[in-house]
């Protein structure tokens, strides 16, 4: 098919980042721009591995009813108001049976890339997009581990979203409180495992074929940053690229500081200011999260020229280290009630033995 073989030419993107950096407010300002393919929210590509992990068996199913397994999760995540992609009106059946269609017509061998160029096609069709104006594809992959599948399968580039890690995760932090079903720990891996592979996707997988995205400088001045990517994308600069929306509705956006889910209501002019972000991300983090974050991601610090509030010694950092190991592990059991003590006599029996003298400022920290 003539128009699936043009779909296959186009150049491929993947847009990506670490938790409450501004990846769904950058994918919004592509949402509009008629040289841009992207699918809002669908992250393909973490869709498949979910369903891995729910069916232990899809691996030995037949493709038709991988599909059909793909079909329903996609339909069940249309459902959920606080996501932007909307496929309630389409039926379950004829979903289904125009993927199949589709994916019939595409000449490739492996079934991931087939699929993948099948519900392209299939959302092209859906909103009656031009596939003649579309000169590039980009993909929103929201976990950062996933990233090297489009690497593997389509040779793409990636755009990777970045933002002081003291102002995400304290995002993160406040976004995970509101939910009474994730543990401590399951937060602290989810939170920290995101940025940790955005670091190796930087050092690993892309290299020169990279694009970081400054949240900070980007709500400084949109227009000017907008229109650098364009270049870098090989497309045209529109003003579209500077409104935030989702299948042509227009988004305000979303904060874990205001609202569980989408934001109703368009935020205050200056609410993403750097020095408002600074003030909320200071009264959320303690002293110890804070420094534990500087010592950890201090990669990301030097990338994105962010000044750390702690300037540590090596034992400092040891200290901090250890803490935070310990308060993590000890949670794990569950016993929160002597987790202070616990943490106060392991921190000072390893500061008796190894710094007695000549490093007693520790004790004032404990």
């Amino acid at each position: 098919m003539l128009e699936i073989s043009n779909l296959k030419k186009k150049k491929i993107f993947v847009l990506s980042s670490f938790g409450h950096a501004g990846i769904d407010w950058i994918s919004s300002l592509f949402d509009n721009h008629p040289e841009i393919l992207i699918i809002p929210s669908l992250s393909f590509f973490r869709k498949i591995e979910k369903i891995k992990l729910k069916a232990k068996k899809f691996d030995k199913y037949n493709d038709y009813e991988k599909i059909k397994i793909f079909c329903d999760s996609l339909l069940k995540q249309s459902k959920n108001k606080s996501l932007r992609l909307k496929l309630r009106k389409i039926n379950k059946v004829n979903l289904y049976k125009n993927i199949i269609k589709i994916f019939d017509k595409v000449n490739e061998a492996k079934f991931e890339k087939k699929l993948f160029y099948a519900v392209h096609y299939y959302f092209i069709k859906l909103y009656n997009l031009k596939l003649k104006k579309i000169k590039i594809i980009i993909c929103h992959e929201h976990a950062p581990w996933n990233c090297k599948n489009y690497l593997k399968y389509f040779n793409a580039k990636l755009i990777t979203v970045i933002r002081d890690p003291r102002a995400a995760i304290s995002g993160s932090f406040r976004g995970y409180q509101r939910s009474k079903i994730l543990s401590l720990t399951h937060r602290l891996e989810m939170t920290f495992c995101f940025l940790f592979h955005s670091i190796k996707n930087f050092n690993k997988y892309y290299q020169n074929n990279l694009y970081l995205i400054s949240n900070e400088k980007f709500n400084k001045n949109l227009s000017k940053e907008m229109k650098k990517l364009s270049k870098w994308l090989n497309i045209n600069f529109k003003n579209s690229m500077l409104k935030q929306t989702f299948l042509g509705r227009i988004w305000h956006g979303e904060s874990s500081y205001k609202s569980k889910t989408d934001l109703k209501y368009k935020v205050e002019k200056n609410y993403y200011k750097s020095k408002n972000v600074k003030t909320r991300w200071l009264e959320y983090l303690n002293n110890e999260e804070i420094k534990f974050i500087e010592i950890n991601f201090r990669q990301i610090f030097k990338i994105g020229n962010y000044k750390k509030k702690f300037n540590l010694s090596f034992f400092e950092k040891t200290y901090v280290q250890i803490k935070f190991i310990i308060m993590v592990n000890f949670f794990k059991k569950k016993n929160e009630i002597l987790k202070i003590n616990y943490i106060k006599i392991f921190i000072k029996k390893f500061l008796l033995i190894f710094l007695r003298e000549k490093y007693n400022f520790f004790f004032k920290l404990i």
